[in-house]
């Protein structure tokens, strides 16, 4: 059985992690099932790292596209062609979109559904675009997997009177993640931070995330506290955008900044497991939520923003700020310096809200729903 898995990338400005989410499930069951073929379809350039198993490969549509139009033909011809190519018995349609104009089954994948939560981030014609080939793909699908409770509710608004079944999958965090022992944590400092204690943000490096307002944080945190401790801000496998980097050339506290662009998973691995606590700014749903999952996973406190979804993800392993309130994250941020029982306790809430997280159950009902499909 030949299963393909789309890791073609949205438009510039759009987003969704449906990559990151997907990644860790094909690596466990590439290696469960090797007599099976896997399949990545990138957009240009080929992310090699994913490349985890023999029998998974990838191939390139080698255009990227920034239009509605071209998404549509690509939805609607390119990649159907791809599929038929390849021979692909079943397609994971990632992005919440399905490939139309094929007679593939096909698994629709909603991990994010930034047009419905943050509807005035798009122009009318895209908003209309989002809505309208959700709704045909939910009808397309053969079956759908969504990556919370919370999208639920949006999905049935958007199919109507369109009735369809959906499994929710809970987000699988690669074996790399664990917890680091003393002597691993003072090494990492010691190569990383010079030493020093570092508050960690992991993902999308770009203004549009609300870095600025981690940066505002953190100028309130060092104001107040007068330690040395750092931010360091690490995306795996992506670059950060420029005006990201323009704002820290002038920022106040830029020698207590790092900021790591296209970290290796392994060495985002290690920072994660070392850091005195992973830091979320974003205020919409579904950013960074493998991020969380990750810090879990290596026993790190979490200070993210207490939207609906973090809230489901994080339990009680979490303090959370007010979204959009850079005063209250650091509040959050000294609150978790100053009292290292409450630290403890998140340390503690996040082992046992991590064992929701299991790859291997996990990818065990997603290879049930896959072969399911073939039926």
């Amino acid at each position: 059985m030949v299963i393909a898995v789309n890791r073609s990338l949205p438009p510039k400005g759009f987003y969704d992690d449906a990559g990151d989410f997907i990644s860790p499930y094909i690596t466990e069951l590439a290696l469960q099932f090797p007599h099976h073929q896997f399949l990545y379809i990138f957009e240009t350039d080929i992310d090699n790292s994913v490349l985890t198993a023999p029998n998974i490969s990838a191939v390139s549509f080698g255009r990227a596209v920034n239009s509605s139009l071209l998404l549509q033909y690509r939805l609607s011809y390119t990649l159907p062609a791809v599929l038929k190519k390849h021979k692909v018995d079943i397609f994971l349609a990632t992005g919440g979109l399905c490939a139309f104009r094929t007679s593939i089954p096909q698994c629709l994948v909603v991990t994010a559904m930034d047009f419905m939560y943050r509807p005035k981030q798009y122009s009318g014609t895209w908003l209309k675009w989002y809505k309208t080939n959700t709704q045909k793909s939910l009808v397309k699908a053969t079956a759908v997997i969504t990556a919370a409770n919370l999208f639920v509710k949006p999905l049935e608004q958007i199919a109507g009177e369109n009735k369809f079944s959906y499994t929710v999958i809970r987000y699988g965090v690669q074996n790399i993640y664990t917890p680091a022992d003393w002597q691993q944590k003072e090494l990492v400092k010691e190569q990383s931070s010079g030493g020093a204690e570092y508050f960690l943000y992991s993902g999308p490096i770009s203004t549009h995330f609300t870095l600025t307002a981690l940066l505002k944080a953190f100028s309130f945190f060092k104001k107040r506290q007068k330690s040395n401790m750092q931010l360091i801000i690490a995306s795996a496998h992506k670059a950060a955008d420029r005006d990201l980097v323009n704002s820290l050339s002038s920022y106040k506290y830029r020698n207590d900044v790092k900021l790591l662009e296209t970290v290796a998973d392994t060495e985002l691995a290690r920072l994660t497991a070392s850091c005195y606590a992973l830091i979320i700014p974003a205020a919409a749903e579904g950013i960074s939520t493998i991020s969380l999952a990750q810090a879990m996973q290596s026993n790190v406190p979490l200070i993210v923003g207490g939207t609906t979804l973090n809230k489901e993800i994080c339990g009680d392993a979490a303090a959370y700020f007010i979204p959009g309130d850079f005063n209250d994250m650091a509040d959050k941020m000294m609150w978790l310096f100053k009292d290292e029982n409450q630290r403890d306790n998140l340390i503690n809430k996040a082992r046992e809200q991590a064992a929701l997280f299991d790859i291997k159950t996990e990818a065990a009902a997603l290879w049930e729903i896959i072969t399911g499909c073939r039926r």
